[in-house]
């Protein structure tokens, strides 16, 4: 949706909320239309074909995401475990497993309030812990010959349901499906593997690209390896952060109904780039550190030609996402640090990647608390505030150009329709 008017625009930050109103007539915002549907109810999003699928089971293994990628478990988990027991597995023999990947391992109150939990369960909460070679099994060989180990509690389970939301994603292009597996319970050296293949396939990785995307196509063929055992729950949440859809069922065919939902919905068209944007993230979770932030960073660089400007607001009140992100930016460009990578690759390293060469390719300013002096060692212009950023970008905007304002940078993917 488009918006070109005198408004009241709200941009989130953190968990404060920024009111900025446009008196200049000059800003287009991109947003998703508007719903009037109400938020699904756990009713709607466990469908009929759970029960299906618990019929028979003995044990249940719920795979969840971390802190960082909410999906609206709260709302439908307490009721997954009503349902579980009316198949007759009840709740001591019902695991959940949190998918961390790299990030740190979850505290017990965060385990419970992802999972909507207010009273004492039974169920056993665990955290995955790609280090611990005690609790990884080999699952198989990838397309690609990428040696696929991941938490065994997966493998050996009686009936696994894999859950998580469908978003834009800068490297698999969407989130959801099996990538909650891996890179989300796999070892180290499986999610290293899976993040190398993004490294040299250009423009064949990106944001929104599923198809040739190499990233995408290995998480994809997990289905190949694990069968019969699995059911998705995916949904798509609202800015609001409640689901307002969902899809479920074997997990290919679920996941790609929700990837056609959020590209028909969240892909928002423009005339043209412009010159420059001001993106939120979205708030909290997802600028809870500058490795999510940079998601948002990703989408909106969409929308402007090269050279432009781009505001980002993200408090990031964790950091960067890492105790040592910053040595990877101890390289004095883009192409040494690539260079390093293909010696010796990480993850954070590719993202740390990723942001130098946007910072080269475009002019990016942040408003966050992080410490300037460690932003700007990072090419990024550091901003006490979004006046002081705006003063900056205003000057940069020709007569024909919009300042294009994105409240839900983690969400909205502009792009430029193809000429017929």
């Amino acid at each position: 949706m488009l918006s070109r008017h005198p408004m009241r625009i709200r941009l989130r930050y953190g968990r404060k909320t920024f009111f900025w109103e446009d008196r200049e007539n000059r800003t287009t915002v991109l947003a998703a239309p508007p719903s009037s549907a109400p938020p699904l109810t756990q009713y709607d999003i466990l469908q009929p074909s759970l029960d299906e699928f618990l019929s028979g089971g003995r044990k249940i293994l719920v795979v969840a995401p971390d802190v960082t990628r909410p999906a609206g478990l709260q709302v439908y988990f307490p009721l997954l475990l009503r349902r579980a027991a009316a198949a007759g597995i009840p709740e001591n023999r019902v695991s959940v497993l949190f998918a961390n990947g790299l990030h740190r391992p979850l505290r017990p109150p965060e385990m419970r309030q992802i999972l909507g939990l207010t009273g004492p369960t039974s169920c056993s909460l665990l955290n995955h812990d790609c280090r611990d070679a005690t609790a990884l099994a080999e699952a198989g060989t990838s397309p690609r010959g990428i040696r696929v180990e991941i938490n065994r509690s997966v493998i050996e389970a009686d009936r696994v349901i894999l859950t998580g939301t469908v978003a834009f994603h800068y490297l698999a292009g969407m989130s959801g499906g099996w990538k909650i597996v891996a890179p989300g319970v796999a070892s180290e050296a499986t999610i290293l593997d899976f993040h190398r293949l993004t490294l040299d396939e250009g423009d064949r990785v990106d944001i929104g690209l599923t198809a040739g995307n190499p990233f995408f196509e290995e998480i994809s063929s997990l289905g190949r390896l694990l069968t019969g055992r699995f059911y998705l729950i995916n949904t798509v949440l609202s800015p609001e952060g409640r689901p307002e859809a969902a899809f479920s069922g074997p997990v290919a065919e679920a996941h790609a109904r929700g990837c056609a939902y959020v590209q028909s919905r969240y892909r928002v068209p423009i005339a043209k780039t412009s010159q420059a944007a001001v993106v939120s993230t979205g708030g909290y979770p997802r600028d809870l550190n500058l490795i999510q932030a940079h998601k948002a960073l990703a989408s909106g660089l969409h929308a402007l030609r090269p050279g432009g400007a781009l505001i980002l607001l993200a408090e990031c009140g964790d950091g960067f996402g890492i105790p040592d992100f910053l040595q990877w930016f101890s390289y004095d460009s883009p192409s040494t640090l690539l260079a390093a990578l293909r010696k010796r690759f990480h993850p954070y390293g590719r993202t740390a990647w990723s942001i130098m060469r946007k910072a080269e390719s475009h002019r990016v300013l942040l408003v966050s608390s992080l410490r300037p002096t460690d932003l700007q060692r990072m090419g990024i212009v550091p901003c006490a505030s979004l006046r002081d950023a705006l003063y900056y970008c205003r000057s940069m905007l020709a007569s024909e150009d919009a300042l294009y304002v994105v409240p839900e940078g983690s969400r909205i993917l502009p792009f430029v329709p193809a000429a017929a």
